[in-house]
């Protein structure tokens, strides 16, 4: 067979693409959590072009608005490109040198921290801590930008206050999910929604703020699954799915509880999942409970704005071994008795009746048990709903608790750890979960290491590894279901990640 070799005439080479000859190199978005995979080309090691990757499973080449001008955040001719000093008084900035700035920021930080450097803590124990100012870091900042962000600020300075955006957009989540599933992150990547046959997107905007992740949704609504949005706005997002249902803000608890409670009532959750994959069959002391009117659990102290003083009544109940230790958690396989997690469970939704719900979030009974139903005949052994956030849920004062209350209703239905199902939390920024694993958060140390205390139980090496995620001022984690916590998986190797953590720091 001969070979044809393509001739180009003038008129083609002159009317080819502008990317014809240009080497590529592939990048990830920048901007939001979706992720998207996009090609960078280059001429003569110039940049040319930003364009999406369509090898890329994420998003197949589309990009949104923010991902599409990508390119222009590098050739605009309105970018600063030198730093800009503006002197006490002044009126006008000045440019000066790369090397000048950094060593007038680093003088600065030295003398600050001069000013506020305290080597002892008011109770006399060792601190060697900088309270006077702080850093703060961006959810957009990659791993190692924010492991030397830490290791600069706290290893090194002794600043105390280190914070992210993440603690704005993504700390609900990780107290919600993390005790629920044992990870505070999103169940399944945007894409799995394809495979789901319901799909629930509540507390987002979806379509505007993630229109790439979007995606999946729609296919999934070409294919035969429901979409229905809950949102205070008719939105983009409404108008793209089968339901919407309005609510008025900030009453998104009363709305999931009623839908919790009428699949309860109606027996419509799945049975086998719960039993044998969540909880609800283990019994709980008897001296718990819960106020109907007040909305706390017993324990309160008013004084100091915290259950701080029972330390007994939250626990499992346990079979007692031959020495006198605890064994394992006592469980009612029937889930009849009173105690069991799913007994309390009813008794803490009985109020939230679609009559109820109705009157607190402004919308229609038949509205709370259209959920519910849509959510319970798409899920069981055959079918599973995927539930969706973003803002709406994660910037409440209430965040957590509304994020626990779906992540509930998910296991009850059977929808967590199955394709098309989960709990899928939004993202803005392209690197909120790194920025918390490896954290500039002034609580914990890369890898949710506790931030050691001020107290005598974390005055040396020695007993803060014996002391360091037992210790807690409002509740006793050395016993019981709270010691359980530093026994299994991670925590137990708590040791090992801290004096792994000393070495990478100091040597």
């Amino acid at each position: 067979m001969a070979m044809i070799q393509d001739v180009l005439s003038g008129r083609t080479e002159y009317k080819c693409s502008r990317l014809r000859g240009a080497k590529i190199a592939a990048t990830v978005c920048q901007y939001c959590a979706v992720g998207c995979s996009q090609l960078a080309f280059l001429k003569e090691g110039e940049l040319v072009d930003i364009e999406g990757d369509p090898r890329s499973p994420v998003n197949e080449g589309r990009q949104c608005p923010k991902g599409a001008t990508i390119y222009a955040l590098n050739d605009n001719p309105y970018r600063v490109t030198q730093p800009l000093y503006r002197a006490p008084g002044a009126s006008t900035w000045q440019e000066v040198s790369l090397e000048w700035m950094v060593g007038a920021v680093a003088k600065r930080v030295w003398e600050s921290r001069e000013k506020g450097f305290s080597e002892k803590a008011a109770n006399g124990v060792v601190a060697n801590a900088v309270t006077n100012f702080g850093f703060v870091g961006g959810s957009a900042n990659d791993n190692e930008e924010c492991y030397l962000f830490r290791k600069l600020m706290t290893g090194g300075l002794g600043v105390l206050p280190v914070e992210n955006t993440a603690r704005y957009c993504h700390s609900t989540t990780v107290a919600a999910l993390s005790p629920t599933f044992g990870f505070g992150a999103c169940t399944n990547p945007p894409r799995d929604l394809v495979n789901s046959d319901c799909i629930i997107i509540m507390g987002s905007n979806m379509a505007e703020a993630h229109p790439v992740a979007f995606y999946w949704p729609m296919q999934a609504r070409k294919k035969g699954a429901i979409t229905c949005h809950i949102d205070p706005r008719f939105t983009r997002t409404s108008a793209a799915c089968d339901h919407h249902v309005h609510i008025r803000p900030a009453t998104d608890v009363a709305f999931i509880n009623a839908v919790i409670r009428y699949i309860l009532e109606h027996d419509l959750w799945f049975h086998e999942y719960v039993l044998h994959y969540t909880n609800a069959a283990t019994l709980i002391n008897p001296g718990f409970s819960f106020n109907q009117e007040t909305g706390l659990f017993n324990g309160w102290d008013e004084a100091k704005n915290a259950y701080a003083d029972e330390t007994d009544s939250w626990e499992y109940q346990y079979e007692i071994n031959p020495d006198g230790s605890y064994g394992q958690p006592k469980t009612d396989p029937t889930m009849q008795n009173p105690h069991c997690v799913l007994q309390l469970l009813k008794k803490q939704v009985e109020k939230y009746t679609p009559e109820a719900a109705a009157q607190i979030c402004g919308c229609r009974p038949t509205d709370v048990i259209k959920v519910a139903e849509l959510m319970a005949r798409n899920s069981g052994r055959e079918k599973t709903t995927a539930f969706c956030y973003a803002t709406g849920f994660t910037q409440h004062a209430s965040g957590a608790q509304i994020i626990r209350s779906i992540a509930i209703l998910q296991l009850l239905l059977g929808n967590i750890g199955r394709p098309g199902g989960g709990v899928l939390a939004l993202r803005g920024h392209s690197n909120v979960q790194g920025a918390t694993d490896i954290p500039t958060l002034f609580n914990a140390l890369p890898n949710y290491i506790p931030m050691p205390k001020a107290v005598p139980e974390n005055a040396s090496l020695d007993e803060y590894l014996a002391n360091g995620h037992g210790f807690d001022a409002a509740r006793d984690k050395r016993r019981g279901m709270w010691q359980l916590e530093t026994s299994r998986g991670a925590w137990a190797s708590l040791p090992k990640y801290m004096v792994s953590l000393l070495r990478a720091w100091y040597g």
